[in-house]
């Protein structure tokens, strides 16, 4: 069950998602993980982008289709409540926020990845040590 939406401005509603709830949506293979905080900082496992929070749109192309989900974070959730306008703006629905940030995150010592993106950009490399896997890998031979 999801907690109450909440209305970011007159505009974007969210999903508040406290530690715990957001790390089992970042491990969903349908999710985008989005990192919006100025400056770089170590991000989550899973995080599939890193996007400073004051250039959402001028790095469209770098975001998922209308309809994918996007779990947002930031250092502390100020500059990623910003941002779920924006991302409202631009036609997404399913927004999540981690309540807290990344402050919240490390005060339940949970894990953080090593990867640095080194500017606005997408992740190229597997994620699976990072603990997002792909379910149909697990067939593979």
């Amino acid at each position: 069950m999801l907690p109450p939406d909440r209305t970011g401005g007159s505009e974007s509603v969210y999903h508040e998602l406290d530690p715990k709830a957001f790390r089992e949506l970042v491990n969903r293979p349908d999710v985008y993980t989005l990192d919006v905080h100025v400056p770089e900082q170590r991000h989550v496992d899973g995080t599939d982008a890193f996007i400073p929070y004051d250039s959402i749109r001028d790095h469209r192309n770098l975001l998922p289709d209308e309809d994918t989900p996007i779990a947002l974070y930031c250092r502390s959730d100020g500059m990623s409540r910003e941002v779920t306008a924006v991302l409202s703006e631009l036609g997404y629905e399913e927004i999540h926020l981690l309540r807290g940030g990344i402050q919240a995150w490390n005060e339940r010592d949970l894990p953080l990845s090593e990867h640095r993106f080194g500017g606005p950009g997408v992740r190229t490399d597997s994620l699976e040590s990072d603990g997002h896997t792909d379910p149909d890998d697990e067939d593979d031979p």
